[in-house]
């Protein structure tokens, strides 16, 4: 890459992760008591996130915040026995308080048992680890990675006034960067960033066979399609995010749930269990059948039963009937959310139907009432109030 083109590179991301970092800010603000408890797992991944976003974007925080972070992270750390965490973020602290600062002689006190405690490290015959590299938060991987897809939808055409972030018990989720008004679009997704369930093209194989898959099982297809393609490096490390290696996350929906917990489903919803027994078996037999073909288009590395039986949940949670909007995917259920319409171009939108206030979270609506229980359980794993 030429340096100017680095240049305009960083510009971008600069320009564009600017509102999601404040999005961070805001959400560590809310909901993490810096000043009066050591902050739980949530708002470390938040605060190590925040950090790996002013890496990126080589924008900072104002130092008095700074300060708070890094003092909240490392006594986390510390509360963890995350020893050389801990001395990361002390040191990283001394550098950036003055010597007349009231954390500036604990911070002291700090560093000299860490390093005792720590002593290779000390001795530089370890590398410390670096805060902004998510050392210790899954959960910081996924507020990244999702900020990256956020750009590459952004620099491939699409247009929003929404950021992802974290929303509370709901994880994941969007929230508009702009007060938007009825009738204005919240997001257009270009047409070449969506997964088609009725796609053939296989990187130069033949897919047709894959007319003959359900719904869910082509856009497995699909999903498992886009570890070859460059075109999805964001899309699938944003899906990924809290795999342990190449072993998929356990997605909790019934189709997942053990045979015990299935015994106990059956006695509450004879239906609901019968119907995830059902998508599973189902599942594991296509994977049989197809597992040949599939060798043709799909890495070996995910050419396991576990990475099928994951694309399945996958699709099954997060598509559309027709379509798999990567972005889109972020959004919660709301039986009153939004709904995506399709232009004669091709392009996908989303506009809004009533007033949002900046910072607002937008729901989607995966389906309409009624249907809400057993369909929101055997597709999200939740029972709706």
């Amino acid at each position: 890459m030429s340096q100017l083109a680095h240049f305009v590179m960083l510009l971008f991301l600069g320009v564009h992760a600017a509102p999601i970092a404040d999005t961070i800010l805001n959400s560590i603000v809310t909901n993490c008591p810096l000043d009066t408890a050591r902050p739980s797992p949530f708002c470390v991944a938040q605060i190590e996130a925040l950090f790996a976003m002013e890496h990126l974007t080589r924008k900072r925080q104002p130092k008095d915040i700074t300060l708070k972070l890094l003092k909240a992270v490392r006594d986390a750390y510390m509360g963890h026995q995350q020893l050389e965490t801990a001395l990361a973020a002390s040191r990283q602290l001394a550098q950036l308080a003055p010597d007349d600062h009231i954390l500036a002689a604990e911070n002291k006190k700090y560093i000299l048992w860490l390093e005792k405690a720590s002593e290779p490290l000390s001795r530089g015959e370890a590398v410390l680890p670096k805060l902004h590299d998510c050392p210790t938060q899954k959960r910081c991987r996924q507020i990244i990675n999702a900020a990256l897809l956020h750009q590459q939808l952004r620099m491939e055409g699409g247009r929003v006034r929404t950021h992802p972030g974290f929303v509370g018990t709901l994880g994941m989720g969007l929230v508009t960067d702009q007060d938007v008004k009825p009738g204005e679009l919240l997001l257009v997704v270009p047409k070449h960033f969506a997964f088609y369930r009725n796609d053939t093209d296989g990187f130069g194989e033949d897919v047709l066979w894959a007319a003959d898959l359900d719904r869910v099982e082509r856009f497995a297809v699909r999903i498992l399609m886009a570890w070859k393609d460059p075109k999805w490096k964001r899309w699938k490390d944003c899906a990924t995010s809290l795999w342990e290696g190449n072993t998929p996350e356990v997605l909790d929906v019934p189709a997942t749930w053990t045979a015990e917990q299935l015994q106990i489903l059956q006695h509450v919803n004879p239906y609901a269990a019968a119907w995830a027994k059902i998508l599973t078996a189902g599942w594991k037999a296509t994977f049989t059948q197809v597992a040949k073909s599939l060798s043709k288009i799909v890495p070996d590395e995910v050419l396991t039963l576990e990475h099928w039986l994951w694309a399945c949940v996958y699709a099954l949670t997060r598509a559309e009937i027709d379509m798999l909007l990567p972005y889109v995917e972020f959004m919660n259920h709301s039986p009153d959310g939004e709904v995506a319409h399709t232009s004669l171009t091709g392009e996908h939108y989303i506009a809004a139907t009533r007033h949002y206030a900046k910072g607002e979270q937008v729901f989607f609506q995966y389906y309409p009432p009624p249907g809400e229980l057993v369909y929101g359980l055997i597709t999200w794993g939740v029972v709706w109030e």
